[in-house]
Protein backbone atom coordinates (compact mmCIF):
# COMPACT_ATOMS: atom_id res chain seq x y z
CA UNK A 1 0.00 0.00 0.00
CA UNK A 2 1.28 3.25 -0.79
CA UNK A 3 1.76 6.09 1.80
CA UNK A 4 -0.94 8.07 0.70
CA UNK A 5 -3.28 5.11 1.13
CA UNK A 6 -2.14 4.46 4.33
CA UNK A 7 -1.94 8.21 5.72
CA UNK A 8 -5.74 8.21 3.76
CA UNK A 9 -6.62 5.73 5.55
CA UNK A 10 -5.81 6.75 9.31
CA UNK A 11 -7.62 9.45 8.69
CA UNK A 12 -10.84 8.15 6.79
CA UNK A 13 -11.12 4.46 8.22
CA UNK A 14 -9.21 4.97 11.52
CA UNK A 15 -6.27 2.70 10.53
CA UNK A 16 -3.76 3.60 13.23
CA UNK A 17 -1.86 0.23 12.95
CA UNK A 18 0.86 1.46 11.02
CA UNK A 19 1.16 4.06 13.52
CA UNK A 20 1.30 1.76 16.25
CA UNK A 21 -2.35 3.40 17.35
CA UNK A 22 -0.80 6.63 18.32
CA UNK A 23 -2.70 9.53 16.42
CA UNK A 24 -0.31 12.26 16.86
CA UNK A 25 2.31 9.67 15.08
CA UNK A 26 -0.31 9.66 11.76
CA UNK A 27 -0.08 13.42 11.99
CA UNK A 28 3.42 13.68 12.38
CA UNK A 29 3.69 11.10 9.34
CA UNK A 30 0.94 13.07 7.21
CA UNK A 31 2.84 16.79 7.86
CA UNK A 32 6.40 15.04 6.94
CA UNK A 33 5.12 13.25 3.53
CA UNK A 34 3.43 16.91 2.40
CA UNK A 35 6.96 18.56 2.62
CA UNK A 36 8.24 15.93 0.55
CA UNK A 37 5.94 15.96 -2.14
CA UNK A 38 5.42 19.84 -1.94
CA UNK A 39 8.50 21.30 -0.89
CA UNK A 40 11.19 21.90 -4.22
CA UNK A 41 13.69 20.21 -1.88
CA UNK A 42 11.80 17.33 -1.49
CA UNK A 43 12.46 16.94 2.25
CA UNK A 44 10.27 16.52 5.18
CA UNK A 45 11.08 16.25 9.03
CA UNK A 46 10.08 14.17 12.10
CA UNK A 47 10.90 13.90 15.38
CA UNK A 48 8.98 10.73 16.11
CA UNK A 49 11.81 7.32 15.73
CA UNK A 50 8.69 5.64 14.96
CA UNK A 51 8.21 7.68 11.98
CA UNK A 52 11.76 7.11 11.10
CA UNK A 53 11.03 3.45 10.71
CA UNK A 54 8.08 3.67 9.15
CA UNK A 55 9.30 5.75 6.12
CA UNK A 56 12.82 3.53 6.01
CA UNK A 57 10.56 0.57 5.85
CA UNK A 58 8.62 2.36 2.48
CA UNK A 59 12.03 3.20 0.61
CA UNK A 60 12.45 6.75 1.92
CA UNK A 61 15.96 7.60 3.15
CA UNK A 62 16.20 8.88 6.37
CA UNK A 63 18.99 10.62 8.27
CA UNK A 64 19.54 11.90 11.34
CA UNK A 65 20.00 15.53 11.90
CA UNK A 66 20.04 17.20 15.41
CA UNK A 67 17.26 15.54 17.65
CA UNK A 68 15.14 14.22 15.00
CA UNK A 69 14.94 13.33 11.26
CA UNK A 70 15.04 14.31 7.68
CA UNK A 71 13.19 12.36 5.35
CA UNK A 72 13.64 12.28 1.16
CA UNK A 73 12.79 10.60 -1.72
CA UNK A 74 16.65 10.89 -2.13
CA UNK A 75 19.91 10.65 -0.68
CA UNK A 76 20.71 14.81 0.65
CA UNK A 77 23.35 16.30 2.65
CA UNK A 78 22.96 16.95 6.32
CA UNK A 79 22.89 20.51 5.90
CA UNK A 80 19.46 20.82 4.71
Amino acid sequence: MSVKRELEAGYDEGKLKPFRGIPYLLKDATSCYQSIIHDSTHVGTTLASENKAYFEKRGFYVAEIGIGYIVSIRRQSATH
